[in-house]
C-alpha cells in the first residue's frame, strides 16, 4: 500500500498531465497501482485541497 507522501505525489503527477481528471478514474489508477483504498483517496484530496494544490468539483478534479 502506498504512502500519503507516495499518493499525494501520484495525485498531484496525474493532474499534471492532464487536468481536469474525473474522480473515479484517478481513484481508479491510485487504487490499481497503489492498493489505495477509497477513503484514503478522499482524505488525501480533502487534504490537498485544504492546502490550495487541488480544486475538488463534484466529480472532477482540477490543479489549482
Amino acid at each position: 500500500v502506498g504512502s500519503d507522501r507516495q499518493l499525494r505525489g501520484a495525485i498531484l503527477k496525474i493532474l499534471t498531465a492532464k487536468s481536469p481528471q474525473s474522480l473515479l478514474s484517478l481513484t481508479k489508477v491510485l487504487k490499481s497501482t497503489y492498493r489505495a483504498d477509497k477513503t484514503k483517496v478522499d482524505s488525501i484530496l480533502q487534504r490537498l485541497e485544504k492546502e490550495n494544490f487541488i480544486t475538488l468539483q463534484k466529480t472532477q478534479i482540477t490543479l489549482s
